[in-house]
């Protein structure tokens, strides 16, 4: 496993205090907001996408589903086919 480190400014640490996020409150969200923009941009397959969050596969689907961000990607011709087998 790797580490990724983010510098974060001092005012930004006040602001969080401020807010009452701690910095482990702000590794989770980056780490969320990281694998979802990953996995939306196709960078990231779900599986991959749902380890980097942390979260179990059916957690991130349940995130994707509450930001509306779509678990597939079909083509037109990918859609009718599995329309047409369900």
């Amino acid at each position: 496993m790797n580490t990724l480190v983010l510098e974060v400014p001092d005012d930004v640490i006040v602001a969080l205090k401020l807010g009452r996020i701690t910095l482990e409150d702000l590794r989770e969200k980056a780490k969320l907001s990281l694998a979802l923009e990953l996995f939306n941009n196709g960078t990231l397959s779900l599986e991959q996408a749902a380890k980097l969050a942390g979260m179990p596969i059916e957690d991130f689907m349940d995130e994707l589903r509450r930001r509306r961000i779509p678990i597939t990607d079909y083509s037109g011709d990918e859609l009718e086919e599995v329309v047409g087998n369900a």
